[in-house]
């Protein structure tokens, strides 16, 4: 089964790029260039992970991933913001938008797509974990 991810980035550039890194590791990918066009993909692409960049035209990523978890169907889709802004703060309150995790840009393809995978990873049972301490 192909996993989906929604890209979202105001830059065609960043956003096809890191469309054609996706694609090469297997993902199939669909890139919206700000809030409105995300919120409409989100109607017939159904994601399995959501890449989302702060800066983006009309909304910010930040307000967009609060709308992103408003919505029953993706409440529990992993999020994570890819974004030029390194502070603290922002990283924060991406956080406390909803989002599970933060890189920052420049980022390497293989760092992208281990937090991808560690996102897409199911959770760990805690029943063997429980088993393992024994």
């Amino acid at each position: 089964m192909t996993t989906n991810i929604l890209v979202i980035d105001d830059s065609p550039t960043v956003g096809n790029t890191v469309g054609w890194i996706l694609t090469d590791y297997g993902y199939s990918v669909k890139v919206a260039s700000d809030g409105l066009s995300a919120l409409n993909a989100l109607q017939t692409y159904k994601p399995d992970l959501i890449l989302l960049d702060i800066k983006l035209p009309h909304v910010d990523g930040i307000e967009l991933c609060k709308m992103i978890r408003d919505q029953t169907a993706y409440a529990a889709t992993p999020i994570i913001m890819l974004s030029g802004i390194s502070a603290q703060a922002t990283i924060d309150r991406a956080q406390e938008a909803g989002a599970n995790n933060y890189i920052v840009k420049p980022v390497r393809d293989e760092k992208l797509i281990t937090v991808i995978q560690q996102e897409l990873a199911p959770p760990a049972s805690t029943l063997s974990t429980a088993r393992e301490a024994e």
